[in-house]
């Protein structure tokens, strides 16, 4: 991908599975590598995309969703990347680096792992890196949260109106039925 380009591995994925590069957007260069390796195993990312809606859930589940007010949200995601850096992170990065692992690896592209790599590369200030870490996490959390709510099998539990025992009462109440 890197020196082809991601045009041309995608091609590559139409030529040899049009059915899983149809799933799959061009841009979404990680998916589409995953793809031309599960066809190296004999495998085809199609098949296995459609068997997932296929079977029949190995479990009886529950999906609960926790809501609460946005700005409660992002004032929790902000105090939890302060204290993910009062814990070490930046520590953990730099150990991370100095043993091998480079930016380019999927987890090291992982929020906070990646602007902390920026930082101690000098692309930014700690500062900066930290409020891109938060930045990014309020994006993802949004994400998150739309696509729960997609979802109509999720059970809301809203924050806003009730504390975190009240939570797990309200689930206890309704799976022990």
């Amino acid at each position: 991908a890197e020196d082809e380009g991601s045009e041309a591995v995608y091609a590559l994925l139409e030529s040899r599975d049009p059915a899983s590069a149809e799933l799959i957007h061009p841009n979404n260069v990680r998916r589409v590598i995953r793809a031309l390796e599960l066809l190296d195993e004999g495998k085809s990312y199609a098949v296995q995309h459609a068997g997932l809606h296929e079977r029949a859930p190995w479990y009886d589940a529950s999906i609960w969703g926790i809501a609460m007010d946005r700005e409660r949200l992002y004032r929790r995601i902000s105090v939890r990347v302060d204290q993910m850096l009062q814990d070490g992170l930046v520590d953990e990065v730099e150990g991370l680096v100095a043993a091998g692992f480079r930016d380019t690896l999927t987890a090291m592209q992982a929020i906070g792992y990646k602007e902390i790599v920026d930082c101690l590369e000098g692309s930014c200030t700690l500062p900066e890196a930290t409020e891109e870490i938060k930045k990014r996490t309020r994006r993802y959390a949004k994400r998150q949260l739309s696509w729960f709510k997609r979802d109509g099998r999720v059970k809301w539990l809203d924050l806003d109106q009730m504390d975190t025992n009240g939570a797990a009462d309200m689930i206890m109440e309704k799976e022990m039925l």
